[in-house]
């Protein structure tokens, strides 16, 4: 079976004979999986590698959506880490993207080769985008976004204590940074 393509809608179609298959998306209110699917993927054929650079794309969130779940369908690894130590959780940019990865293994408090944990790259951020003052409607969302995906984090566990190499803890980030405004959620 050649895979052309994965609707929102969790379908996959056979290029032979353009019959949907459900691909084993399981989703309700308390867990997002999936089950595993093979495919050949374009360019370096590493699905974890490819699942992190697409991360960082700008592309809708629906198509995010269909992507995170195609590559790790495909066997890309949520803990798979770059040069820099960073997973795929670190570029979720989206709650429900935070949600797949983690409950497709995502540990939550993996650290980078700088010690920071995705609390730290998301305090971090958020503290970036109020520090610098919101100056439009694009910013403020990607700034609601980071608390939600802040409080899932929070609410799945994940450990404030844990500190970075430079021996701060992800809520001691506003204070790097110059802010002397407390973090609330």
């Amino acid at each position: 079976m050649k895979l052309t393509g994965i609707s929102f809608g969790h379908h996959i179609q056979n290029s032979q004979d353009i019959k949907p298959q459900t691909t084993g998306f399981k989703a309700n209110s308390d867990k997002i999986k999936c089950d595993t699917v093979n495919f050949s993927f374009k360019g370096n054929n590493d699905p974890s590698q490819e699942l992190l650079d697409y991360l960082k794309s700008t592309d809708p969130l629906e198509q995010r959506i269909d992507a995170v779940l195609k590559y790790l369908k495909g066997g890309a690894d949520p803990n798979f880490r770059d040069k820099d130590g960073v997973t795929p959780l670190c570029w979720a940019g989206d709650k429900l993207i935070a949600e797949i990865l983690v409950e497709n293994g995502a540990d939550i408090d993996n650290q980078d080769k700088y010690g920071n944990t995705p609390l730290h790259w998301f305090i971090s951020s958020n503290n970036a985008y109020i520090s610098n003052g919101i100056i439009n409607e694009n910013e403020e969302k990607l700034a609601k976004n980071t608390e939600k995906i802040i409080e899932f984090l929070m609410l799945s566990g994940a450990n404030g204590d844990i500190k970075n190499n430079d021996g701060r803890t992800p809520y001691e980030i506003p204070y790097r940074n110059g802010s002397t405004d407390m973090l609330y959620f």
